[in-house]
């Protein structure tokens, strides 16, 4: 059973991914739960605290995902991680790392330091899930581990959003290409 706590997180994860995070409000939260505005104060003073507790939840989807793939070769892995985004657009939602840049500018610090943490456990991941398949002989591909994994999740991340607009075909066929790329023998 979700709690109160998990279930506001949850919504507003949605909330954000959907519209982005200036987009919405408590209220937005009080009617699908049928609450007070207090109720969700009480779990998150600020607006600030919520956005960071969203991320935390990323953070732990992130960690989990990561030990669940720790088996898979490096290609199984690059391409599981793909997965997650065939996900994202397939629910027409965007990643919650592309629509929280959008909102660079104006989202609290909190918010900001809690992304970048976020941003650079999946970077890092994907860094060393290249290094060590370019070193296996598992994936090929120019450049450095590094640019390599970040040039995957931009493009992943765009083609995610980009599908809203062109449609599905659009995502597979970036997928398809970042996959059929690294697995160039």
């Amino acid at each position: 059973m979700t709690s109160t706590k998990e279930s506001i997180v949850n919504i507003a994860d949605d909330l954000i991914r959907r519209r982005g995070y200036n987009a919405f409000s408590y209220n937005d939260i009080s009617k699908v739960l049928s609450v007070k505005n207090a109720a969700i104060h009480y779990h998150f003073p600020s607006k600030s605290d919520l956005g960071v507790a969203v991320i935390e939840f990323h953070i732990q989807k992130v960690e989990h995902f990561i030990k669940e793939v720790a088996s898979l070769s490096e290609p199984e892995k690059v391409e599981a991680f793909l997965n997650i985004y065939d996900q994202i657009q397939t629910n027409k939602k965007v990643c919650l790392v592309g629509t929280l840049a959008t909102d660079w500018d104006t989202i609290d610090e909190k918010i900001q330091q809690k992304l970048t943490v976020f941003v650079t456990i999946v970077g890092d991941w994907l860094t060393n899930v290249m290094e060590e398949g370019l070193q296996n002989g598992t994936l090929t591909y120019k450049g450095d581990s590094r640019t390599r994994a970040m040039l995957i999740i931009t493009s992943i991340m765009a083609a995610a959003q980009m599908a809203k607009i062109l449609g599905p075909e659009s995502f597979k066929s970036v997928k398809n290409a970042i996959l059929n790329e690294l697995n160039r023998s």
